[in-house]
């Protein structure tokens, strides 16, 4: 009878225990330490589609360059993702005080089933907030304005072409004009370091006409900020552009997503030109033998440079169009300007701020 009397005991003692271990938290008494999101440092990339599209739903974001290790996410992770927004929030490493002697440099790469890669060298010289307004293209559905054109080539170790490239955007009807980039036989295609770009290559062509709207696809939306000089010429920007005749947007990168920055050898464009766009010097429409400005714009460096300017002439089929010399891949705008004050009101007719 004893021993029942104690079993009994015991029993109720577990019972007991166990009743209180089940009413307290299993989290009590464990620190839990979670890393708070990175807040400075941010590089905000906003993508958006510049024909009104939504964005696309599934993307491949890849980051390259000697420094790509240290960009994370917010939450100091690498899954980087692009959301239904078009916003991608990029941050670099807490632990890093990035500066203009010793930058963060890294390659943003973002992809999408049928729309153009976007390749994106991206310096950090601070911890400050940045931000890059970025167009994402699909080239079955460009704006109203824009005509995109794109081929794949090779080119040997030096980074020459065997032959000829011709790179050309769609002809009428697809498109209401066109351009072409012409590169001779041997050119060789170089990045910013002098590098050859070297391997299996794209070569995209994006030309902007000047039928509607003539602003609203080219960087700044009508605003040329901090123009440099072209060969001592006077007068630097900024600029607000006065009558636009075309521009051209010049893009080539290798399977590693090495961008080419210059030719060795001159490329020349031929862009067609609405004959109802009217010489601002003259007042009059344009006509064979006229000069038209140009100006290049460099969205890595964000920089705008007068170049030497092109010429109207007469095309084969009878139509005008514009002829100039370029060596470097940038995007390039051939029209007339006037100088403006850094503090005059200016109005875009892009709603999407261009980068």
């Amino acid at each position: 009878m004893k021993f029942m009397r104690v079993f009994y005991m015991f029993t109720w003692v577990v019972a007991l225990s166990g009743l209180t271990m089940a009413c307290r938290n299993p989290l009590e008494g464990v620190d839990l330490r979670t890393k708070a999101p990175i807040t400075t440092g941010l590089i905000d990339i906003r993508l958006y589609d510049p024909a009104g599209n939504p964005v696309p739903k599934s993307s491949r974001v890849t980051l390259t360059g000697p420094d790509a290790s240290k960009i994370v996410t917010t939450l100091r992770k690498a899954d980087y993702s692009v959301n239904a927004d078009g916003l991608l929030r990029l941050a670099v490493l807490p632990s890093l005080a990035p500066s203009k002697e010793r930058p963060i440099q890294f390659t943003l790469v973002v992809e999408a089933d049928g729309y153009l890669t976007i390749v994106q060298p991206i310096t950090v010289t601070s911890r400050n907030r940045q931000t890059r307004t970025l167009r994402w293209i699909d080239p079955a559905r460009p704006p109203r304005t824009l005509a995109v054109g794109r081929i794949y080539k090779n080119t040997g170790a030096d980074g020459a072409t065997s032959g000829p490239v011709a790179l050309l955007t769609p002809s009428p009807p697809q498109s209401t004009d066109k351009a072409s980039v012409l590169l001779e036989p041997g050119t060789r295609l170089l990045d910013r370091d002098g590098k050859p770009v070297a391997g299996t290559i794209t070569l995209t062509t994006l030309y902007t006409n000047a039928r509607e709207l003539t602003t609203s696809q080219v960087p700044g939306g009508g605003r040329l900020a901090d123009v440099k000089p072209h060969d001592g010429m006077t007068g630097p920007g900024p600029f607000r552009v006065l009558s636009m005749a075309g521009s051209v947007t010049l893009e080539s990168y290798s399977s590693a997503y090495q961008l080419a920055y210059t030719s060795s050898q001159p490329m020349v464009c031929y862009m067609d030109l609405n004959p109802a766009t009217i010489n601002a010097q003259t007042g009059r429409p344009i006509q064979p033998g006229d000069s038209i400005p140009l100006f290049s714009y460099d969205a890595v460096t964000r920089q705008w440079q007068q170049e030497k300017a092109g010429v109207v002439t007469r095309s084969l089929v009878g139509g005008l169009e514009y002829q100039v010399s370029i060596d470097r891949f940038l995007t390039y705008v051939a029209a007339w300007t006037e100088p403006v004050c850094d503090s005059d009101p200016t109005v875009s007719g892009s709603r999407q701020p261009a980068d």
